[in-house]
């Protein structure tokens, strides 16, 4: 395994661990802004930020596993940051710029196993 594949298992687990922080962070601070207004619209964008949040959740999970199938050595590894790769396309800024260093490190022509490397 070549560094540029490591460095792309190592930065897809920190960036899901990332965003999903901030995601965190954003609910809870919308949540702390709902709970005072008593209106049913907020109250509404908040359910639908929930939702929003565990589906992040369960994709941060899925691209967590990818990054350590990927340094395991796991085919499946690949394929499913392959498709983080193009998922990540669109979260700018930072999220394309992983999703085109993963595509470009992951797509190219892999280099041969040095037999002596560790």
């Amino acid at each position: 395994m070549d560094i540029h594949t490591r460095i792309i298992g190592v930065a897809h687990i920190a960036f899901s661990v990332l965003t999903t922080f901030v995601s965190f962070l954003v609910l809870g601070i919308s949540g702390a802004t709902v709970a005072g207004s008593g209106t049913p619209i907020p109250e509404l964008a908040f359910e639908i930020g929930t939702v929003a949040i565990v589906v992040r959740l369960a994709l941060a999970v899925a691209q967590i596993l990818g990054g350590i199938f990927l340094l395991k050595g796991h085919p499946g590894g690949r394929i499913m940051l392959i498709l983080f790769g193009v998922l990540d396309l669109f979260i700018i800024p930072l999220g394309t710029v992983l999703g085109i260093y993963t595509l470009w490190v992951l797509l190219r022509k892999q280099p041969a196993s040095d037999p002596a490397a560790p």
